[in-house]
């Protein structure tokens, strides 16, 4: 089942963005780049391309196994700027 999911790390990205000052123009075009998350229970990295695809790795802290996924996102402006992407893996600490 296809869902899309809001990523909450872009939308703190995004928010730190925008109140660190950053230009008020922020587009689909200025956002494409690496991304990268640590938490308690592992990393993760967000490429999101120019063509509005992404990748998303997941390593957790227990295991050497990475975790991939791939999917296409979309940016929206109003009426906050945030980060969608389409069927994107939600890591849970347990």
């Amino acid at each position: 089942m296809k869902s899309t999911v809001c990523l909450f790390l872009f939308a703190v990205v995004v928010h730190l963005t925008i109140s660190c000052g950053q230009p008020d123009n922020m587009t689909a075009t200025t956002l494409p780049g690496t991304y990268t998350a640590i938490y308690s229970h592992g990393s993760e990295t967000l490429v999101l391309k120019a063509d509005g695809s992404y990748v998303q790795e997941y390593s957790p802290v227990t295991s050497a196994s990475v975790q991939t996924n791939c999917g296409k996102w979309e940016f929206k402006e109003k009426p906050d700027p945030i980060v969608y992407l389409d069927n994107a893996l939600l890591f849970v600490s347990v």
